[in-house]
């Protein structure tokens, strides 16, 4: 043992909040599954194939925005971080939003859904 190393570690290890980790460990899998068992369904569902979506705001439904990214791209569609043109989409659930995308979106046409209807077009 090095000075006071092994204690300290031990220490550590053994105060450590591992349920922070597991949920983490979790989440990753979650994704990963989700992504998996949609990709089996989306081989004959996919609604948003060459769609583009741009997500922004708070989310309802999906745990986070990874999994409402996964759950686009494996439907067909391509989620961007940035409301352009070439966007078929902007999701958010607050309408009446005066973001700059929210903005954007209005200026150019797009339409803007919520993530109810997101979960329709899924």
């Amino acid at each position: 043992m090095w000075d006071g190393f092994g204690s300290e570690t031990y220490n550590s290890l053994m105060n450590y909040n591992y349920e922070e980790a597991d949920e983490l460990v979790n989440s990753i899998l979650h994704i990963k599954n989700s992504l998996y068992n949609n990709n089996e369904v989306n081989s004959t569902n996919n609604n948003l194939n060459g769609k583009i979506l741009c997500i922004t705001g708070s989310l309802n439904h999906f745990k986070n925005r990874d999994e409402a990214i996964a759950a686009i791209e494996a439907a067909g569609g391509k989620v961007t971080s940035s409301v352009s043109k070439k966007t078929n989409y902007l999701v958010n659930n607050d309408l009446e939003s005066t973001s700059s995308k929210n903005v954007k979106a209005k200026s150019l046409n797009i339409p803007i859904i919520t993530e109810e209807q997101l979960l329709e077009l899924l």
